[in-house]
């Protein structure tokens, strides 16, 4: 199961693309929202250097110093930052997954990620979740983006760049220390080799933490890390015109899996408009079920009511707990390489050859069902458990030609890609055990998938001088796909199976210069995700409603205008954003949970249609000069437009759309303030997140109900004292969610199966001092 493979990358620190010119005026936006210079933030949405006032797409970035100032080291801190991205948790805080615009990816579907990142340009899977650090910024891309991005970017892109080497001796140290165990170590030395010609940089990263989750059942606390990372960055100027970058990154991750939370379980006989649910849990585990006084027998100390009437004892429980028996365990490795060599072969003309290699192995000990029942668990005794093993290896290898002719007036790439992905899965596993009386079904799924994707692309911007332009963008993918089942595993005897899929994606947009400070602009874009293979299915090849493993490709086309302005209104400096989009999506990729002769399964579906609608918009305001002020929203409307599915020849309407809360919104205020003589200087961030509630499920009207997540509203603040007595120094004080909200980030929605659902806590209040030394 890629379980949401989100792919936070484990151990590639990742960043911003970057780079975009301006269109002749001084003011620009910075990623979180301020107006700074021109030469703050550069991105390169369309791979090319531009403005990111200028650029007529939706983009949110962050450059390092707003990393910094906004504590950003993790991907649940970038959905706090960015209202319109949803980090969704799914079994714990070490597998997650990005939705953008109602594109997303469910958990045990073997479907790629709608929302892909990439580290230093190129696209990267992993095993386990990011550390961040040594960052020169991330950026946001919101929509399809299928022309210049490819590999099933239909919901966005998450770009992250690392810091490059430079010709100057500089650094820094960060130490960090907090509540819960929170400690943590970063440092980066840059050494110029030869003048400008050979430049390296060092960085590394050690962070630690005790977890957020109190396990009351094992007296235990959970979500812990212990991660360190090295990584090494050389870039090569043999001679003018050539460049080499070459960035290598290797990370041991360990720590506890947060321990997820019993969110509701189906009581026996259960029934939800119409649908009758599973309910094998609440009819088994139950004292009216004969067997199960023999099972509280043989494990005392067990919760004797059953799992319906446990679903209401772990809410008196409190916040950011669990009550369950299964340890919890995390342990991964992962590494990265990068290495990008550009030839200038004219003023106007470059040619620039893109390599990328990641390898991951992770390890994940985790309780599956959020009870002290051994309803879905690992084959082996807790003691000598391995948990589940995911394994990745990753080669990719891009070749671009870009340019401008025409005086000028035409910008162009065009370019070739391909990568090759093989992932591998183990999954030990024992369901619905009632020993002595009645022993568990004990079931392995092991399997790899290999996939080949191959593309040809271009993209062109004419700019016809009255400050109109018009952007066209093709990208031709052919994907082949193919799965093997492992042996010793429930579907061993299977023979391999092979796909292939070839799609176009697409982009056309216009944009106008209305002045110097505001730009107009539309879009319309067209992208695919690649069909493929479940391994939890049986291996027969046809699709869900034939009882089959196979899923299909999903399309996805998009209408977008917005407008930007980035300048004055008198004297103060402003900004403004505004994004308006409809998304159809067709064959849309989801999972529905079943038992088959007594094992848990897991189909991937495809719904008919759905649409989203949405509205992002965001401003900042400088109204003096130590006073900046701001904030962002995004609704969207994601709906199922043509529901009704098949499974066996069975029709299951899917609805409401998971993962997509209606609006999510952020305000914020910095103030700075230099202190008297040479006592350095003041800054003070408050910032406020909220967002309504969402759905982990997409069956919960008919299999899956009680899968609805309450919306909650988090703050944060943050003081800097810089330079205290003309020292390199930066003194933090920060405080994270300062109410100390309890609130949910995500779940697994079992209920269709098992008959519970659990669900993943978010973060406690977090308190801590940070100092940073810069040499």
């Amino acid at each position: 199961m890629r379980i949401s493979r989100l792919r936070a990358l484990s151990c590639v620190l990742p960043a911003i693309v970057a780079a975009c010119p301006v269109y002749a005026q001084d003011n620009t936006q910075a990623g979180d929202g301020t107006v700074a210079s021109s030469d703050d933030i550069v991105v390169t949405a369309r791979r090319r250097e531009e403005s990111l006032a200028l650029v007529p797409v939706s983009i949110s970035a962050y450059g390092a110093e707003d990393l910094e100032k906004r504590a950003i080291r993790s991907e649940a801190d970038l959905q706090l930052a960015t209202p319109g991205v949803t980090v969704r948790q799914n079994l714990s805080q070490n597998q997650l997954n990005f939705s953008i615009r109602g594109q997303s990816v469910d958990a045990f579907s073997n479907s790629s990620p709608g929302v892909l990142p990439y580290i230093n340009e190129v696209q990267v899977s992993a095993s386990t979740a990011t550390s961040f650090f040594d960052l020169q910024g991330i950026q946001i891309l919101k929509g399809p983006q299928g022309t210049l991005f490819g590999r099933n970017a239909t919901g966005g892109a998450v770009l992250y760049q690392t810091q490059k080497p430079t010709d100057e001796f500089e650094g820094f140290v960060s130490a960090r220390v907090g509540n819960l165990g929170q400690a943590g170590l970063q440092g980066a030395v840059n050494i110029p080799l030869s003048s400008d010609r050979v430049m390296l940089r060092v960085a590394g990263d050690y962070n630690r933490s005790d977890g957020n989750v109190y396990n009351a059942y094992r007296d235990t606390r959970t979500g812990g890390s212990d991660a360190r990372s090295l990584r090494v960055s050389l870039t090569v100027k043999p001679f003018e015109g050539l460049t080499n970058e070459f960035v290598g990154q290797y990370g041991w991750f360990g720590g506890t899996n947060s321990d997820p939370f019993l969110y509701s379980a189906n009581a026996c006989g259960l029934t939800n408009n119409g649908y009758t649910p599973s309910s094998s849990a609440g009819c088994l585990y139950d004292p009216s079920f004969p067997s199960f006084a023999a099972f509280l027998a043989a494990h005392p100390g067990v919760y004797p009511d059953g799992v319906k009437a446990l679903e209401a004892y772990v809410r008196t429980l409190g916040k950011f707990t669990s009550y369950n028996d299964y340890p919890a365990r995390h342990r991964a490795r992962a590494g990265f390489i990068s290495n990008a060599t550009t030839l200038d072969l004219g003023s106007d003309l470059q040619l620039k050859n893109i390599v990328g290699f990641t390898r991951s192995r992770a390890n994940e000990q985790s309780d599956l069902d959020g009870t002290p029942y051994p309803i879905f668990a690992a084959l082996n005794s807790p003691a000598d458990s391995i948990g589940q093993t995911y394994r990745t290896r990753q080669f990719s290898n891009e070749l671009q030609l870009q340019g401008t002719v025409a005086d000028g007036s035409l910008d162009f790439i065009i370019g070739g890609y391909y990568s090759f992905q093989k992932d591998q899965q183990d999954h030990p596993l024992l369901a619905f055990d009632l020993s002595p009386e009645i022993p568990g079904t004990p079931v392995t799924y092991g399997w790899s998938t290999v996939d080949r994707s191959r593309a040809l692309f271009g993209q062109a911007t004419y700019r016809f001088g009255n400050g109109l332009s018009v952007t066209g963008g093709l990208r031709y993918t052919w994907e082949t796909f193919s799965i093997a089942q492992t042996p010793g595993t429930i579907y061993a005897s299977a023979p391999s199976e092979r796909i292939k899929f070839s799609k176009p994606s697409w982009s056309v947009g216009l944009d106008y210069q209305v002045s110097p400070d505001l730009m107009l602009y539309a879009v319309t874009r067209g992208s695919w995700r690649t069909g493929g293979f479940n391994g939890f299915s049986p291996p027969v090849f046809a699709t869900a409603a034939g009882g089959g493993n196979l899923f299909l490709p999903e399309k996805v086309k998009d209408v977008e205008v917005g407008a930007k302005f980035a300048g004055r209104v008198g004297d103060t400096p402003l900004r403004m954003n505004l994004a308006l989009y409809n998304q159809w999506i067709d064959d849309i990729q989801r999972t529905a949970y079943y038992i088959l002769n007594g094992n848990p399964l897991s189909f991937t579906a495809n719904v008919p249609k759905a649409k989203v609608t949405g509205v992002e918009a965001d401003i900042n305001v400088k109204p003096a000069s130590w006073l900046e002020l701001g904030g962002s929203i995004a609704y969207a409307n994601a709906r199922f437009t043509s529901p009704r599915v098949s499974f066996f020849g069975t029709s299951v309407d899917f609805g409401p759309y998971a993962d997509a809360p209606k609006w999510t919104g952020t305000l914020f205020a910095q103030a700075t303030a230099p202190l008297p003589g040479d006592a350095g200087s003041l800054g003070l961030r408050a910032e406020l997140y909220a967002q309504t509630g969402q759905y982990f499920s997409n069956l919960n009207d008919t299999i899956n109900p009680d899968t609805r997540l309450p919306g909650y509203a988090l703050g944060n603040v943050r003081l800097d004292w810089e330079e205290p007595f003309s020292a390199p120094v930066t003194v933090s004080a920060f405080v994270k969610n300062v109410g100390n909200r309890g609130y949910w980030v995500g779940g697994v929605p079992e209920g269709a199966n098992l008959g519970v659902n659990i669900a993943s806590w978010g973060q406690p209040r977090t308190y801590g001092l940070e100092m940073r030394y810069r040499f």
